[in-house]
Parts: C-alpha cells; structure tokens; sequence
C-alpha cells in the first residue's frame, strides 16, 4: 500500500538527515584515528614510525591500527589481526611503533626478543623487496638500529638496500628521516659502514636547505659531525627556524653552542627574547596530559563505533520503522543526540590536543633545563637579564618539584657558576636544604654549603652547614683541592670547626699546593688556606692549638705575587679596570706618602690600599699610621667577578662569599674595609665624579671612633 504523501515527504526527509549524520559520524571516526596517531606521535620519545605525509597517499586502515595501538602487548594483538601477506609500508609500520611503544615502555629489549622470535622473518619477505621505497628502508633501519637489532639478514639487507638509494635517489629522500638514522646511530653508538656513512652525511649536508622542522634542525646539530663550513650553514637554519622554537629546544640551542664554543652573538640574543617572549614556565610535563588525552580518544573512539553500529542497524531497519513515522523521527532524534554527542567528546579531544602542543615545549625535565641553561649561560659568558629572569621565576614557581636532593644541589651548583645572586631563588633552595638536610649525602651537602658560601648566603642554611661540618671525614676527600674548598666553604658560612681546620692547617697537607709550578694557582690555593688560619686567629683565638701556616714563608711579599693576587681577583679582562680605579685613588691619596700599593695580606685577602684620616678628614702620611690612634682604611676594589648578578634594577649586587670573609677579617683585625665597585664608579662618569665619591666614602668612615 502507497504511504501517504505526507509520510512519504517525512520518510525521504528522515534518510536525507540519517545520510548527512551518519556520514558525519564517519568521518569523525576517520579524524579520531588520525587524531589517535597524532597523539602517539605527540607522546611517543622513540623513533617515530609515520613516514612522511604527502597530498596524495592516506594511511591504510592496517597502519591506522597499528598506530592505534597503545602498549606493546596491543601492538602484538593487532599483529596477530593483519591481512597477510604484509606490505612493505606496513611493514615499517610496525617496526617503527614497536620501536617508540617499547621506549616508552623500558622493554626495548623484551619487545626485540619477540620480533626476532615471531615477526622479524615475516617483516622480512616485503622489507628486502628491491622495489623498497627509500622512505620504508630508512624508517625501518632506524627502528631496528633503536631496538638493537644491529646484525642479521633483515639489517644487513636494509643496509645494502638504504646505500644503493642514498646514492640513486637523493632528491626524494625526506631530509627528516634522514636526521632520525643519524640521531639513532649516534644515540646508540651504531658503526656504520664507511660508504653508507659518507653518503648519508653528504645527503644531510646537501638537504640541510631543505630542513623545516625546528626539533629537526636541533637534532641535526646535536647529531652530527659538522665541519667548520656546514656548521655555519646550519647555524644559520637554526637562526632561520629560532622564532618557532620550543623552550626545550631554546635550552638545547643554548647547550649545543656552549659544548662547541660558538658565542654567536646574532644568535644568543633572540634566545634571551624568545624565552622572554614566552612566559611558560621550563617545568610543564606532557606525559599526564597526554594519558588523559589519549583516554578520552579512547572513549572518543569507542563512541564513534558505537554510533556506527548504531546508524547500521537503524539503517537495516528502517524500512520497517518507516511506517511508523513518530517511530522512524525519535529514532533520529536519539541518533542526533548521540551524534552530538560525540561531537562534543571529539570537541573535547581536539581542545586537549591543542593544550598538548601548546604545552610540549615545556616537557623536558625542569631541573635539567635550568641547570643546562645556567651552565649554558656562563660557559658562554652571555649572562642576560631576560635569562635570568626567567631562571628565577622557574625556580621559585617550581619548588614543589623537586624531589631528589642530586637535582637541588645541581641546580644550587649552576647558579653559584654564574654568581647569580637573586635573594628569591636563593630562598628558595635554601628553604628546600634547611627541610631535607639530613636526607643529604655528605657529596650532595657538601655541594650545596659551597654553592652557597660561594653567593654569599651561607647565613641561610646555618644548620645545615654545621651538620655537613659534623659529617666530614678527610680520609674519605676525592682530592686535596675539594677538601680544601669544602673547609674554606664551611669557613665563608662560619660553620667551621677548629678538627676541620687542623686537616688544612698541617703542613703534610698544604705543602703539596706550595709545589705548584702556575703561581696564580699557587697563591689561590695558598690564600684559602691563609683565610681559613685568619679565622682560627679570630674567631678561636686562645682555643686552637692545632698547628698553624704563616703564608709569608710560602709567598715572601713581592710584586710578582701581588701581581699574580690582582690576577686571580680580577682576571686579565678586568685587572685594567682595576689599575684604572687605582690611578684615581691615587688623585685622592698619592701612592707611597698617603696610600700602600696594592698586596696580598697575610690573611690571603688582596687589599688595593691601606689609608688613614685623621680628626680634620685629612689622610695621614703611611710613615705616620703606626704611631696614629685612626682606624686603618682597608681599601678593595670589587669587579664583576667578585660581587653577584643580578636581573632587577632595584636588587643590589652583593660580595660573593670569599670576599664577604675577607672582609670580615679585616674587621676582626681591627680595620676599617671599604668598597668601590665597578657599577659605582661607572655610574659616575666624570674623572672629577669619581674622586668625589672616593673621598665621600672615605671621609665618611674617617668619622668613626678610634
């Protein structure tokens, strides 16, 4: 019986909406199993096994599963499922998901015992084919090379097959690949054959041109030898590639110039502006955001064929529902729903996607970047306030985090080697020892004390430095030197002890550093020992009856040791700088009759002059001061290299920590200290301004009671 003209209407309009929808639902399983391979590619730290997309090929529905595939053992499920015989692209596939699932899972070699065992021989009737594509071979040498399956009939014939193409088919080899068999090979120490070495070298070097992936260009340089000239070229990619970088990537850019000493300052520069300009902090991990990610692809996906059985058995049926039309339109009202639905599950996916990659270059490990970039920052001597800043904020934003003390004390040690002086992210750590102290190996909190004494806040971890003093024994010392610099730490944070002090005080001990051929070597290592006697004599005086060192029998006074002294406080860049503050003090109070040159004391403490003023604030003549009743102005002169950095303007630069005991020395033996710095005397740029300011500082004390 013909159906009405009205249910007639309603039943092409219900099949014209359950096409469209279904189809839509369709298609979104589609994107969800592109999207379930993108998030393996985005989690996945192993060789990535997708071969390079092109307009014009599309993933089959076997490479698709196997890329859905999330663990190991699911991997080995959809092997047992594929339609054999196995194609070529399949083939690498597999391999290359084999790879990244088990690097994510530690069992590289669990995973290559299977394969070996139960696909390798299988994989190898369509992998030594010699109509093999270039790109099957380099993505399946690269996945055996990173399971370590470096020998057999499978390897051998890829080798043989990746050589013939290398030199035949240079125009069509991606230059991405190429860079993941470099990393592999040098990753896992793989020997080439010298052919198929030199020619995958020059491919790289000839496509370097053609690089357009930053994570490709970063690893090109950490990857491969590069001469002086492709350096250069590379370098300049680099440059090209910098505005797209990750923060990982920045920090990586950064430790690759510092390990090949190339202070390339076009470069070094759009580093520190990159970091500023992306305010992210260093310690965001990727991995939870990608599990949950992953679960609601699976949940996404799960609905998807959900609604697709569900269309086909409407689909099936609808033939009878149609004579009920209420029947037929709650049916696709019920679909709508589900449809919508997903939709919304895939909206979800898509979001969370977007947070993964606006987040991935935040997933290395945070102590490592900013250790790395510290070290980074002052093996190249380019200490930016931006870099900096950004050091800081992470530090202090991620305090939470760090859990092991090998990681604090790293990181303690990166920012002493750069003088980095900010009080925040001193706090920081130091807040951190003082709560885990006495979790600390003695090598770790021996680290710290010095890290500390070294940027002058060994006052912060009082504690902790007399438990390391408790914890030292001298005949566990690596060496002489770090027993020394751990004594003369203890000494800067005023945790030293009088048994700690004898250890250094003997003579057995410190003759060894009296033979040392480099006189600057030689006064350094002396004048920690002289400084650590000074404290002896003050801070125990009448309480030590240890032996004693008299650093004028080993450094008689002389021009050639205080010359060497001046050397190791300023080094040779800024000794000129010094000499130049000398010569103007010198205006004020002329060398030999109101001023002593500049020497070494007997406390090991380098002094720039010694002044007296007397009741009118007039200097005293030097033949005068033993019979004058002033205090003695101890004049120092402090660069660069002796007071902290900083990376605000209103934070002041402080005396690192050995200057700071000197110091405190002089004090002890009675003297007046006063300190010019380099920042003062520049910030007055007038000959006339900067003796003005030299007599104001020391008129100023010369009001002090004798």
């Amino acid at each position: 019986m013909m159906l009405p003209v009205y249910a007639r209407m309603m039943r092409h309009r219900s099949t014209i909406y359950l096409r469209r929808h279904f189809s839509k639902a369709i298609e979104n399983s589609a994107i969800d199993a592109e999207l379930s391979s993108l998030i393996n590619d985005l989690t996945g730290v192993g060789v990535h096994n997708s071969i390079p997309k092109s307009k014009t090929s599309k993933k089959t529905a076997n490479i698709r599963r196997i890329q859905a595939a999330g663990t190991v053992d699911a991997l080995k499920q959809v092997c047992e499922k594929l339609e054999r015989p196995l194609n070529a692209e399949t083939s690498a596939s597999l391999l290359g998901r084999f790879s990244s699932l088990s690097f994510e899972s530690r069992s590289v070699g669990e995973a290559a015992k299977w394969l070996q065992s139960n696909l390798l021989s299988e994989l190898s009737s369509s992998l030594t084919r010699d109509d093999l594509r270039v790109e099957d071979a380099l993505v399946s040498i690269t996945s055996l090379i990173s399971m370590g399956i470096t020998s057999g009939r499978l390897y051998e014939a890829l080798l043989s097959s990746l050589t013939s193409r290398l030199s035949t088919s240079l125009s069509t080899v991606p230059v991405s690949l190429l860079i993941r068999l470099a990393a592999a090979v040098r990753t896992h120490s793989v020997q080439l054959p010298d052919e198929t070495q030199n020619l995958l070298n020059e491919c790289l070097q000839l496509k370097t041109s053609e690089v357009e992936s930053t994570g490709d260009a970063i690893s090109l340089l950490i990857n491969v030898k590069l001469s002086n000239t492709w350096l250069e070229v590379v370098l300049d990619k680099v440059k090209e590639l910098l505005p797209l970088m990750s923060t990982g990537e920045l920090v990586s850019l950064a430790a690759c110039l510092a390990s090949r000493g190339r202070r390339r300052l076009d470069i070094l520069p759009l580093i520190a502006a990159a970091f500023h300009a992306n305010p992210g902090r260093l310690t965001v991990t990727v991995i939870f955001v990608a599990k949950e990610i992953r679960s609601q692809d699976d949940v996404a996906l799960n609905t998807v064929d959900m609604v697709t059985d569900t269309a086909g058995m409407v689909v099936n049926t609808v033939g009878v529902v149609i004579n009920t039309v209420d029947m037929a339109v709650n049916m696709v009202d019920m679909v709508t729903d589900v449809v919508d639905k997903v939709t919304n599950t895939v909206d979800v996916v898509l979001s969370k996607v977007d947070m993964v990659m606006n987040t991935a270059d935040m997933a290395m490990n945070m102590v490592n970047q900013l250790c790395t970039l510290a070290q980074s920052m002052c093996k190249l001597e380019f200490v930016d306030a931006r870099l900096l800043r950004r050091v800081v904020a992470d530090t202090v934003a991620n305090a939470s985090s760090i859990k092991k003390w090998s990681s604090v004390s790293t990181l303690a040690v990166s920012l002493a080697r750069i003088h980095l002086g900010d009080a925040r992210a001193w706090r920081t750590i130091t807040s951190w020892v003082n709560a885990n102290y006495k979790k600390a190996t003695v090598g770790d909190l021996s680290f710290m004390v010095s890290s500390c004494a070294i940027c002058n806040v060994g006052g912060w971890i009082e504690e902790a430095s007399r438990h390391l003093a408790s914890s030292l024994d001298v005949q566990r010392a690596p060496s002489a030197s770090m027993w020394l610099n751990s004594v003369h730490a203890l000494a800067i944070c005023n945790a030293l002890t009088p048994q700690l002090a004898e250890t250094v005080l003997r003579e057995e001990f410190f003759e060894q550093f009296t033979k040392l051929d480099d006189l600057p070597k030689r006064v350094f290592e002396l004048s920690k020992i002289a400084q650590i006697q000074a404290v002896m004599d003050t801070d125990f005086r009448g309480s030590y009856k240890g032996p004693t060192m008299n650093l004028s029998h080993f450094l008689p006074p002389s021009q050639e040791v205080n010359n060497a002294a001046l050397l190791v406080k300023c080094g040779r860049k800024e000794a000129y700088d010094a000499e130049f503050f000398h010569s103007v003090l010198y205006k004020v109070a002329p060398l030999g009759t109101h001023a002593t040159a500049p020497a070494l004391n007997a406390d090991g403490f380098f002094v720039d002059a010694l002044v007296q003023l007397d009741n009118a604030k007039r200097f005293v003549p030097v033949k005068n001061f033993a019979n004058s009743n002033r205090p003695t102005i101890a004049v120092v002169y402090l660069g660069r290299k002796q007071t902290t950095i900083t990376c605000e303007e209103d934070e002041e630069s402080r005396p690192l920590g050995a200057v700071a005991l000197g110091l405190r020395m002089l004090k002890a033996r009675g003297m007046v200290p006063v300190t010019f710095t380099e920042l003062e005397l520049k910030a007055n740029k007038l000959l006339t301004q900067k003796i003005e300011l030299i007599k104001r500082k020391l008129q100023k004390v010369a009001t002090i009671p004798a």
